[in-house]
């Protein structure tokens, strides 16, 4: 998809309908993951509380963060939404 934005700088309607699907793409894998992650976070604390607990906390104070500093930076920089 990238090589089409290099290509068709002619096109810009085809362009902007690329950078159009690749923000969307990744907003919804970036939706998934925390929400994948938010689940196993409700099961670990519930199941396992004296075990997880805590690192569970630790990781979710990295993971809610970088999530909504990508789905932020996705309509700004895409290459660095995704990279983060």
């Amino acid at each position: 998809m990238w090589y089409i934005n290099r290509v068709s700088k002619a096109q810009a309607e085809l362009v902007a309908s690329v950078l159009e699907l690749l923000q969307s793409t990744s907003r919804n894998l970036i939706l998934i993951i925390a929400c994948l992650y938010a689940g196993w976070h409700f099961v670990a604390t519930l199941t396992w509380p004296e075990k997880y607990l805590f690192d569970t906390w630790f990781v979710t104070l990295v993971v809610i963060p970088t999530c909504t500093f990508s789905l932020w930076l996705l309509p700004k920089h895409l290459l660095i939404a995704q990279a983060v």
